[in-house]
């Protein structure tokens, strides 16, 4: 079996009950996740979210409103992923290039601010970056560009998106870039 060896610890035990989000993916009604909505809000707490087992950096995922990226700054967590799942659990949430600027201006640069999702191309890059992204993770769609030729295909379109945007460098791509 693989293990990540920094998280492993013998003394742990694992939970067997469900998780929320498992809970709130096989409710039927409303009523259903209202109430386990409900109850989750008893029991979960930012508090509990820190890693007694793991000495490690910790970046939350899913961070999504102004107000979480200041509470994560606040509990001097390492970075963050603005992220929405993929829109899995509710298919009418925002995209994470629509929430990227609230939450980087809450941020203010305290921590680095990480994208994950909805990243297809080397554009996708390029506007994570404008609207203040410090590192944009890639999807697997990218394998494409990598199998084509390897880390140069990564890397193309990106470089096409600056050329043509007129930025020489990464670090001067900014939100006017984009002329929103």
């Amino acid at each position: 079996h693989l293990h990540l060896a920094n998280t492993r610890d013998t003394n742990a035990t694992k939970s067997r009950e469900p998780t929320v989000n498992r809970l709130l993916m096989d409710t039927r009604t409303a009523s259903q996740a209202k109430v386990i909505r409900k109850n989750a809000e008893k029991t979960i707490h930012s508090a509990e979210l820190t890693w007694d087992v793991l000495t490690k950096e910790i970046i939350p995922k899913g961070i999504m409103a102004p107000d979480d990226g200041r509470l994560v700054v606040e509990r001097g967590d390492d970075a963050i992923v603005v992220s929405n799942h993929g829109g899995c659990q509710i298919d009418c949430v925002a995209s994470m290039l629509e929430v990227l600027p609230n939450v980087t201006e809450a941020v203010d640069g305290k921590i680095p601010v990480l994208l994950d999702g909805g990243v297809r191309r080397g554009g996708d890059v390029f506007k994570a970056i404008a609207l203040g992204a410090d590192l944009s993770l890639i999807g697997r769609l990218v394998i494409w560009d990598l199998g084509y030729k390897g880390q140069e295909g990564v890397e193309r379109e990106l470089s096409r998106t600056m050329a043509l945007a007129g930025v020489a460098n990464i670090a001067d791509i900014e939100k006017v870039a984009l002329h929103v």
